[in-house]
């Protein structure tokens, strides 16, 4: 019974798929056997379906979930960034390793032992990004750090992203700051976005394209965001050449997001580091030098870049806007951090002064 009534179904949507497609293609009249009508319908039942089983693949598969603070009993790095995975795998219900792992920590940690704790956590995660942040880390339920017993303040967080169907792919380079090192830049993009390509959906890829060593327009390019940790001084020109390498490249402007390394005191020493997807862990900062660390993101998911910006009100002062002119006498032996970059002049307009 359930049958005969589908198929009568069909036989009165026949007349109306044709006056449809008639209507689409500006014909007055179409004739469709039942084969295409066949075809048509079904290929609109397995779209359907499709979407709703990859809805639900999506529900219960792609994810974020992060944990954060230094958990007051941690002996060491691989103590707190077990604690935070243990409340990362209770809150998302999975033992599976992320598909990304983005990690925000104080500048008293060493970066060798965060990478090699967080690897040894997640050990299925190719993609590892990191940075220092200034005194803590920021959260939804306030600013988290931790002085130890050893009297030194330190915080990590961990963000993840758990996403079987996206791309991800970390890299780590240099600032370009020059034509040579914008080619480098470039080139380095273009692997990484290859290397993004090898394990994006089949679907979103130009068969065109294989076998290429410039990447082109296809949906994955649409796709495509990138998440951006740099130090103070690299980000200006990392942003400007990223959008021309959108552009040469794409077509378009590649969304970025992201944030500046720093530290607890304005003292330099901010550092950006990863696990890069091919396996080779960077460091930079201090004596390792400027660099920026960049992950291309293919979700499998919309993504909607936005703006943040947490803020904790100055309770302590040490040091007052001064008039234009050369450094002041007072700051003579400063950091560069701890001087202030544009100064006002007595009518209070801003003026470059270095």
């Amino acid at each position: 019974m359930a049958l005969n009534r589908n198929l009568e179904a069909n036989e009165g949507n026949r007349a109306s798929y044709a006056a449809l497609l008639a209507s689409q293609r500006h014909t007055e009249a179409a004739t469709f056997d039942d084969s295409t009508f066949e075809t048509v319908w079904l290929r609109t039942r397995k779209t359907a379906l499709f979407r709703t089983i990859l809805n639900e693949f999506v529900k219960k598969n792609v994810f974020v979930y992060s944990a954060n603070g230094w958990p007051q009993d941690a002996e060491n790095v691989q103590d707190a960034v077990r604690a935070l995975a243990i409340e990362i795998r209770s809150g998302t219900g999975t033992s599976n390793s992320p598909s990304w792992v983005f990690v925000a920590c104080s500048e008293t940690l060493d970066p060798r032992e965060v990478l090699s704790s967080v690897k040894d956590t997640f050990p299925n995660t190719a993609n590892i990004h990191c940075i220092t942040s200034c005194q803590g880390v920021t959260t939804d339920v306030g600013f988290k750090s931790t002085s130890c017993n050893d009297g030194v303040v330190r915080a990590l967080s961990m963000f993840t992203v758990f996403d079987p169907l996206g791309a991800f792919s970390t890299i780590a380079v240099r600032p370009p700051e020059d034509p040579s090192a914008i080619t480098v830049f470039d080139k380095t993009l273009d692997q990484a976005y290859l290397k993004l390509r090898e394990s994006a959906l089949d679907v979103l890829k130009d068969p065109s394209n294989d076998g290429k060593k410039v990447p082109g327009p296809e949906p994955l390019a649409e796709h495509l965001n990138i998440w951006m940790s740099g130090l103070p001084g690299t980000e200006e020109k990392t942003l400007e050449a990223l959008y021309e390498w959108g552009h040469q490249r794409f077509n378009r402007t590649i969304p970025v997001v992201g944030g500046t390394g720093a530290d607890a005191g304005l003292e330099g020493k901010w550092r950006c580091f990863c696990q890069q997807a091919d396996g080779v862990q960077v460091i930079f900062g201090q004596d390792m030098g400027q660099g920026v660390i960049l992950t291309l993101v293919a979700a499998s998911v919309k993504v909607f870049p936005c703006f943040m910006h947490p803020f904790t009100p100055m309770t302590e002062f040490t040091m007052k806007v001064v008039s234009c002119g050369s450094v002041p006498e007072e700051n003579t032996g400063e950091t560069m951090g701890r001087v202030i970059h544009t100064f006002r002049d007595p009518d209070g307009n801003e003026v470059a002064a270095g």
